[in-house]
C-alpha cells in the first residue's frame, strides 16, 4: 500500500491544483471581444510616393476613430472593392 507522500500522490495532488489554478475566471465585467484571428500574407507592393503618404495619413486618422482600422484591414476593404469591380474579370 503506498504511502501519503509517496511521488505519485503528490504528482497526482499537485496536478490538480495546478488545473483548478488555470481555469479561467468569468468576470462579465471583464469581458472582451474576441475577433477570430486572420491568417495574413506578406506582400510586397510598389506604389507611388504620393499615394504611400496618403495610406499612411489615412492608417493614422483610423486608428484614432472609435472604428480603429489599421493598415491591414483597410487593404481588405480596398482588395474586396477592388475584387468586386473586376469580377468579371476572373
Amino acid at each position: 500500500m503506498p504511502s501519503k507522500n509517496s511521488p505519485n500522490l503528490r504528482s497526482l495532488k499537485s496536478l490538480k491544483d495546478e488545473q483548478e489554478i488555470s481555469q479561467p475566471i468569468l468576470d462579465p465585467s471583464k469581458a472582451k471581444i474576441v475577433k477570430p484571428k486572420v491568417n495574413r500574407v506578406s506582400k510586397g507592393v510598389y506604389m507611388e510616393e504620393s499615394r504611400a503618404r496618403k495610406f499612411d495619413l489615412l492608417v493614422a486618422i483610423m486608428k484614432n476613430e472609435d472604428d480603429k482600422k489599421k493598415g491591414p484591414e483597410l487593404l481588405d476593404e480596398a482588395l474586396d472593392l477592388l475584387f468586386e469591380k473586376y469580377s468579371s474579370k476572373f
